[in-house]
């Protein structure tokens, strides 16, 4: 689901990724989800760091996932073009 959502996102902006790979750790306390640590890489051809960063942040605070989690969230994010 992360990985279609940075895609609609990049496209918008007139960006195809080539690659895209997510890790996702789940923290769970007492039997609750208390965070999500995502780890993001990706292949996007003729972007720059500032463009790629500003989609990401679209994403964090866009995505569908991470509002229905309502948690703690944590992002590495990786560009490579």
């Amino acid at each position: 689901m992360l990985c279609h959502e940075i895609k609609l996102v990049l496209n918008a902006a007139g960006f195809t990724a080539t690659d895209i790979d997510v890790n996702c750790t789940i923290t769970l306390e007492n039997g609750a989800i208390t965070n999500a640590h995502l780890i993001v890489k990706a292949i996007v051809p003729e972007i720059s760091n500032e463009k790629f960063d500003e989609c990401m942040e679209d994403v964090k605070e866009n995505c569908l996932i991470s509002k229905l989690l309502n948690t703690d969230k944590t992002y590495e994010v990786s560009l490579s073009n």
